[in-house]
């Protein structure tokens, strides 16, 4: 992509420390109108606006503005140094964005510390069918998202396929770690990182002359409905697709397993009310959001 912002990011300092992401490029605008109902999230209410038009409006103008005064390699310097949940944030950082990472480190009120042990418990027991997926099953299927595979082709992501996954798979590792979410886990470092690294791609592949010939129409990547489409993807997927195949899951691994992606989407700064309560529930979202938009495009097969 012409100009596009990778490598003015790369030029920058990496984009923050770019670690690669859930979402990190977005899907098609082809789907049914939002009509997923708030009551079905853990929120358990909420106003119903279409995620599609819905970013994030904490990080989005922070990290805009510590790209725009030049600060990006100094933070990045910073940021290589916060590795562990449990670590104080480096001293030096800007101070809007000192007070957006305190506040994005914290963990939800509900999260349920029994459920996110019980659930990496269940990705370790059940690892190979939870790797095959996450990397035969939803890796490959986000080359047949069309916009995700677009943005991803054209901002050079896809020519260097072992960076991708590699980038993708620290995400992947981070969550389904037995010490995720403790305080010698990383997983807290892992989804600040890369909400930081949504919000700088928010702001900067706009800039690309090319975006609006690549983009499908949509006018800001990485909305709350394309992260929870590579939600679907990733977690809904391999859930359904255990189920298919008649793996022995019981009701309590798969509603711990559930909850650790549920945290992880609301680290991941995405709104309680567009997350899933239950699987019922995922699997009724992923069917408007995920399951329509999946399609053929030339980039997605180079």
């Amino acid at each position: 992509m012409a100009g596009f912002s990778r490598r003015r990011m790369l030029m920058t300092g990496g984009a923050l420390g770019a670690v690669g992401a859930l979402g990190a490029a977005t899907p098609a605008l082809a789907r049914p109108l939002w009509t997923w109902s708030p009551s079905a999230s853990v929120a358990g209410t909420g106003v119903g606006v279409d995620p599609e038009y819905v970013w994030d409006e904490e990080a989005d103008p922070v990290l805009a503005a510590v790209i725009d005064r030049g600060e990006v390699p100094a933070v990045n310097a910073l940021l290589k140094q916060w590795t562990r949940n449990d670590q104080a944030l480096p001293g030096g950082l800007p101070g809007d964005l000192r007070e957006f990472m305190e506040h994005a480190r914290r963990m939800p009120s509900w999260a349920d510390k029994a459920a996110l042990d019980r659930g990496a418990q269940f990705s370790k027991t059940k690892g190979i069918y939870v790797g095959a997926l996450y990397g035969l099953g939803s890796g490959l299927m986000s080359t047949a998202i069309p916009r995700e595979s677009r943005a991803v082709y054209y901002s050079k992501g896809g020519a260097d396929m072992k960076d991708r996954i590699a980038k993708t798979a620290r995400l992947g590792y981070d969550i389904g770690d037995l010490d995720a979410y403790l305080p010698h886990g990383s997983m807290i470092v892992t989804a600040v990182k890369t909400r930081m690294v949504h919000a700088a791609v928010r702001h900067l592949l706009p800039q690309s002359p090319a975006w609006s010939q690549t983009s499908g129409g949509q006018k800001i990547p990485i909305s709350q409905a394309d992260i929870m489409v590579t939600w679907h993807s990733l977690a809904t997927f391999v859930m359904r697709k255990m189920k298919q195949w008649g793996v022995r899951v019981n009701t309590a691994d798969a509603e711990a397993y559930l909850h650790v992606w549920q945290v992880s989407a609301h680290m991941l700064g995405v709104s309680d009310e567009y997350i899933p309560a239950t699987w019922d529930a995922a699997n009724a979202q992923s069917k408007q959001v995920l399951d329509p938009i999946l399609a053929h495009t030339p980039e997605g097969r180079r």
